[in-house]
């Protein structure tokens, strides 16, 4: 992303996809299923943001970090649902033919204007945590069916 011009970035914005219970994931499958299941998921992200121009790279522990260009803003919260939609009716299976059921929650994303050097590294880096910490929030709502936490 540093070496990109600031042409190029100004006006994008940064975001990541968690891949929710992605430990569960590592420790069932093998690691061959594992990048299959990373592959399958990375290339269905892909598939819904067709249209946009965009740059996605897997940041590791289940996050996919994503820099749209052109002054594309997504509504987080259609764009998370069109990919769990589009990850729920992909056939993905581990190799006893078990249906591998991926979702993910997606972070706060981050306008790029007027950032360089260092912020903008810094802004990848709050990307990924901010998709990290709403994996684990939905996580703990999930666990607690009384809970209604608002999500801006």
């Amino acid at each position: 992303m540093t070496q990109l011009s600031r042409n190029s970035l100004f006006g994008s914005t940064i975001f990541a996809f968690s891949v929710r219970r992605i430990e569960s994931f590592y420790d069932a499958l093998s690691g061959f299923e594992f990048r299959g299941l990373l592959a399958d998921t990375a290339e269905v992200i892909s598939n819904t943001m067709q249209g946009h121009q965009f740059l996605m790279s897997y940041a590791g522990n289940g996050i996919f970090v994503v820099v749209t260009e052109s002054g594309w803003r997504p509504d987080m919260e259609k764009l998370k649902d069109a990919v769990n939609l589009a990850l729920a009716q992909t056939e993905i299976y581990d190799n006893s033919g078990e249906r591998l059921q991926p979702r993910v929650v997606t972070g706060k994303p981050i306008r790029l204007v007027w950032k360089v050097g260092s912020s903008i590294l810094q802004s990848l880096a709050d990307a990924h945590s901010s998709a990290e910490e709403a994996a684990v929030r939905k996580e703990q709502d999930l666990g607690n069916i009384w809970m209604v936490r608002e999500y801006g």
